[in-house]
This record gives C-alpha cells, sequence and structure tokens, in this order.
C-alpha cells in the first residue's frame, strides 16, 4: 500500500511587537472552526478576521472543515513564524492565512513572498508525483499549481 503526502513549509517574518497578535488569531482559529454564524459574530474575533483577506480565510477553512497546516511554530531572533504541514495540508488555507497577516500588517514582506508546496507518494509510481507554488502579495495570490498545466502553456505559446 503506496501513501500520498502533500508538504510545505514557509518561514515569515514577523512585524516587531506584533507575535502576540498573532498568537491570539491562531487561538481563535480553532474557536472559528466549530463556531455558529450566532457565534462568530459575537466572538470578538481580531480584527484580521473582519477583512476580505480575513473572511476569504475563514470561508477556506469552513469549507475544508479542520485547520489544515498541521504546525505552527515560532523562533525568537528574529522573530518568524514557521508553517509546514508534513503529511497532508492545504496551500489553500496556508496561502490564505499568510494573505491576512500581510494585510494586517503583522508579517513583514517586501513586495511579494512565495508558498510552495510538492505531491509525493511513499511509492514511485507515475501521476503521484507533482507540487505547485503561489505567490502572495497585498495585491492577491497568484497560483501555479501541477506541471501538466505549466507543460500545456509551453505547449500552446510553441504552436
Amino acid at each position: 500500500m503506496a501513501s500520498n503526502y502533500l508538504q510545505f513549509s514557509i518561514e515569515l517574518t514577523v512585524t516587531p511587537g506584533k507575535d502576540g497578535e498573532i498568537r491570539n488569531i491562531i487561538e481563535q482559529i480553532e474557536l472559528i472552526d466549530n463556531a455558529t454564524e450566532d457565534e462568530l459574530n459575537s466572538m470578538g474575533l481580531h480584527p484580521a478576521f473582519q477583512s476580505e483577506s480575513g473572511q476569504e480565510f475563514i470561508n477556506v477553512l469552513r469549507n475544508e472543515c479542520a485547520l489544515n497546516f498541521t504546525s505552527v511554530q515560532y523562533s525568537d531572533s528574529p522573530k518568524s513564524l514557521y508553517l509546514f504541514a508534513e503529511d497532508s495540508g492545504s496551500p489553500e488555507q496556508a496561502a490564505c492565512f499568510i494573505k491576512m497577516l500581510l494585510d494586517a500588517n503583522l508579517i513583514e514582506v517586501e513586495e511579494f513572498t512565495v508558498l510552495e508546496w510538492a505531491e509525493t507518494c511513499s511509492k514511485p509510481r507515475p501521476g503521484e508525483f507533482s507540487g505547485g507554488a503561489c505567490m502572495i502579495s497585498r495585491e492577491g495570490i497568484t497560483w501555479r499549481e501541477c506541471a501538466w498545466a505549466w507543460a500545456s502553456d509551453v505547449y500552446r505559446c510553441h504552436d
């Protein structure tokens, strides 16, 4: 039997003095996941959740039924946030979370950051390996998914 994995990792620089706010947001995510609409409205959520990107993150979180980047770690010098999924993660959820933090000025990104992921298999079976990337900036999230889509685009350009 083979096992499939979707893995990613990214380290983000936390805006000085904002690590407490990020910790608060992460604690609130668990509450959001199980809340009704009325409960959501009365929770006193961090203002980042009220933004357009915050609402998008909540929608993605609720559609996927769980937080799907498995770990969040902090380092102290400089303050950074490390998001990763070892076995199975959601690049869409992670990208929306990063965009929400960026829009709330909780992380420092000069122009953009890139989240890359790999889809792998424990057995070397054809068609079981892929991956992708997305660019996250204040303007939005731009996706570049699997190699087949890239190859198809390149092939059409040569016609």
